[in-house]
């Protein structure tokens, strides 16, 4: 599953219609912006919808009616009152457009339709008890099962009736249908059900637990999030198995930060506790005793994974992890949605120039009507960040500076004249007065004569 579209309006600083649109062209969405311009309203008003479907109390989604909201959203932690729009009781307008692939309905055995779904809701948050409903369910032929046409016209309806003829024929239980639409869109329904049924579990909104605290102190890594890997290796199914393997293999990834230590997990069953282990040669450590960007890079890895999501956000995952790994971070995560892990799509906010997207990002501004979005080049990051250096006055030293890791930073302009704007390799050259100079990896080979295939 990939989320499409997404709309909304009327949630916290979200007044006026935010729209993001395309966003299935990429499996990794990066958000950017200042602090307090509406990032995490946008992940949590993402995670709305799901939230809802899964949690209602009726055994079918509410189709164009209006019940009120579950009581477990309360022990979930979100308070409806504190969704309102600057304390006003605006309602919460959300569309999110879903795409599902051929394996996924085969496997959930969809029909063809459901290839594509458009859903809308209408949150009710006021003095009176908080309702909701689901105002549009719309599927890729263009059926819709919420019975609601508002905005199609006499024509347009003509030839819809025109193009289901046969589905009418065949699905329609009266020929003396009053209303042959709301017959068709009802028998729609099953399917509506179904689809909703199976995405409700589809998409996760990570907490980190960055400020958890307890008899292991101030740790990261939950005793939740260690039971939930142990049960992955010890499962018998295939697919939970496979989210096990997925964390050790991203992990050798990082083997260099983690000492060479492999992740292992233990269960004591006295205690009833599972617990995560770093194990090397010299023997094994617990997880929660090493440093807390490693526990966060820990934790960012074991909970995309084991969230059984593929749809999954997560909030500034560079916090606590040094700049030198950001860059690494952004690649690992990207991976994990191009494999057989589970991961379809990442969304994530972000302040590091180092996340950029694969080509683009998503910029969040403020306007005087509340944030606005725009799809910008990676390219761009750096500038947006306020991260990019610029050129000091004339007759000084070009702006850069190197890392603790070896890292060295480049002001655009030195990137552009390297041809390296995105990044690249680059090659130190000691001159013989002393000085040490950089060209980028081609004018290298060029100047010593040697030919590409020399690059190593």
């Amino acid at each position: 599953m990939k989320i499409k579209s997404f709309r909304v309006a009327g949630y916290k600083n979200l007044v006026k219609p935010v729209a993001l649109d395309g966003l299935d062209k990429q499996s990794l969405i990066v958000i950017h912006g200042l602090n307090n311009v509406g990032k995490s309203n946008l992940l949590e008003a993402l995670q709305l919808p799901f939230l809802l479907i899964a949690l209602t109390e009726r055994r079918e989604a509410p189709l164009d009616r209006e019940v009120p909201l579950p009581g477990e959203i309360l022990k979930r932690g979100h308070v409806p009152t504190e969704w309102l729009t600057l304390g006003k009781p605006t309602p919460i307008e959300i569309g999110i457009v879903l795409s599902l692939s051929d394996a996924e309905r085969q496997q959930h055995r969809l029909a063809e339709p459901a290839r594509e779904v458009d859903l809308a809701f209408r949150i009710e948050v006021g003095l009176e008890e908080p309702t909701w409903r689901i105002t549009r369910c719309r599927f890729a032929d263009g059926v819709d099962a919420s019975w609601r046409f508002p905005e199609m016209g006499a024509e347009e309806f003509s030839q819809f009736l025109e193009a289901h003829r046969e589905e009418l024929a065949n699905k329609v239980p009266s020929k003396r249908a009053r209303d042959p639409m709301k017959e068709l869109s009802e028998a729609a329904r099953p399917l509506a059900h179904a689809v909703l049924g199976m995405v409700k579990e589809r998409f996760a909104l990570l907490d980190l637990h960055r400020t958890s605290s307890g008899l292991r102190g101030r740790s990261i890594l939950t005793d939740q999030l260690a039971l939930s890997l142990y049960d992955a290796k010890e499962s018998t199914d295939p697919r939970e198995y496979l989210r096990w393997s997925a964390f050790v293999r991203v992990c050798g990834e990082f083997g260099d930060v983690l000492g060479g230590a492999e992740p292992v997990v233990t269960y004591d069953r006295h205690r009833n506790q599972a617990t995560l282990h770093m194990q090397s040669p010299a023997g094994r450590l617990p997880a929660h005793l090493l440093g807390t960007g490693v526990q966060q890079l820990l934790a960012i890895i074991g909970r995309m994974l084991v969230s059984k999501a593929d749809v999954v956000a997560i909030e500034e995952p560079e916090t606590s992890v040094s700049m030198g790994l950001h860059a690494r971070v952004r690649d690992a995560l990207q991976r994990m949605t191009e494999t057989d892990d589970g991961l379809s799509q990442v969304f994530l906010t972000s302040h590091s120039p180092w996340f950029d997207g694969p080509e683009d990002f998503i910029a969040v501004v403020a306007t005087d009507d509340g944030p606005a979005v725009q799809w910008r080049k990676a390219n761009e990051v750096a500038k947006f960040t306020q991260s990019e250096m610029t050129p000091p006055p004339a007759k000084t030293a070009p702006l850069s500076y190197v890392t603790g890791e070896g890292y060295v930073a480049l002001p655009l302009f030195v990137r552009e004249h390297l041809a390296v704007e995105h990044g690249g390799g680059v090659v130190f050259n000691t001159a013989p007065e002393g000085r040490i100079t950089m060209l980028s990896t081609q004018t290298a080979l060029a100047e010593f004569g040697e030919s590409d295939d020399d690059a190593e």
